[in-house]
């Protein structure tokens, strides 16, 4: 999506954005008080598409490190980025994948 549409910025471009806020991951005040992510550092978005309703998102990097509770990770770092998408009122739903495999 092009960033600027007659001078407004896209919701595309906005949800970019703050999904590479949260992929920044915690700031030490955050881990200060107890704050937690279970997305890797350092992952980049390749792709995001905003289209009736669905955000698709595509990742680079593997989201998670597979330890013992990988399943509670993935969960953690999939309701991290879908509750991140589903802020704006045109995404009602979102399709996450690594390198083009779901997630």
């Amino acid at each position: 999506a092009r960033a600027h549409r007659g001078g407004r910025t896209s919701i595309s471009a906005v949800a970019r954005a703050a999904l590479s806020e949260l992929l920044k991951g915690l700031r030490p005040a955050d881990s200060s008080a107890g704050f937690f992510t279970a997305l890797n550092s350092g992952v980049k978005i390749k792709e995001l598409t905003i289209n009736n309703g669905v955000a698709r998102v595509d990742f680079g990097q593997p989201l998670i490190t597979a330890v013992g509770t990988s399943t509670c990770l993935k969960d953690g770092a999939r309701a991290q980025i879908t509750e991140t998408l589903k802020q704006f009122p045109t995404v009602r739903s979102v399709l996450i994948s690594v390198n083009g495999v779901l997630f």
